[in-house]
């Protein structure tokens, strides 16, 4: 797979993730695309956003998935080369449309497109349902971006610095004290990411970059979807 016009982060694979496992399509189009409904409220509680009322960053992510362009070379199938996007669109319906959430805030739909589709239930799914409740209980976005992102591997050895630019919350370009910010913020939490999610960072005397250290988790268990149904 190559990924061209937008550099996607685990905060974008975060954000696909909650939605197909989260919710069930509200329409199967006859082309193979899937449509989701959703308020916006409930989708970054369910990601574990502090602020539910600010939609802005959200937004910003699906027009990212809209926009990027995934290139793909299928081994078998009917196409020997796909170029699409994630998204065909997403909208925000009318605040007085009579179909609403929970919360009474207006739906918002995603529809995913069929070739990304196909593509996401070829690869290996990661099940991390059991620990949900213990990642939206962190108190630092970071911190939370950074345990899903080790959750994803069976075994990590990696700098904390390099992890939280992978993630997309520590990115190039970021003033110094902000980043120095971040990352305390993400160590402050230290205890509970060895004891919950088995996630340990190592701080040496002298070294101002730790290395986050990390072993598959008991609760966490992957699974390909096609092999699955064979």
């Amino acid at each position: 797979m190559t990924v061209r016009g937008k550099r996607l982060t685990q905060e974008h694979r975060d954000l696909v993730g909650v939605i197909l496992t989260h919710y069930k399509p509200s329409a199967i189009y006859s082309d193979g695309s899937w449509e989701f409904r959703f308020t916006l409220y409930d989708l970054q509680k369910a990601l574990g956003k502090n602020s539910h009322r600010n939609n802005n960053w959200i937004k910003s992510k699906l027009d990212d998935l809209q926009i990027v362009q995934i290139i793909l070379e299928p081994s078998k199938g009917q196409f020997e080369r796909i170029a699409c996007s994630v998204l065909n669109d997403h909208c925000l319906m009318r605040g007085n449309n009579i179909e609403t959430g929970k919360t009474g805030n207006p739906l918002y739909t995603v529809t995913f497109n069929r070739h990304y589709l196909a593509f996401f239930e070829e690869d290996i799914n990661v099940h991390t349902e059991a620990l949900t409740d213990a990642i939206l209980d962190l108190e630092n976005p970071a911190t939370q971006s950074l345990v899903r992102y080790c959750l994803t591997h069976n075994e990590l050895n990696m700098r904390l610095s390099q992890i939280l630019n992978n993630i997309g919350v520590q990115p190039d370009g970021m003033a110094k004290e902000t980043r120095s910010r971040v990352k305390k913020k993400v160590i402050s939490e230290l205890d509970v990411l060895r004891d919950k999610f088995g996630i340990n960072i190592e701080i040496k005397t002298g070294e101002k970059d730790p290395i986050v250290y990390y072993k598959k988790h008991t609760n966490v268990w992957f699974m390909n979807p096609k092999k699955a149904k064979s």
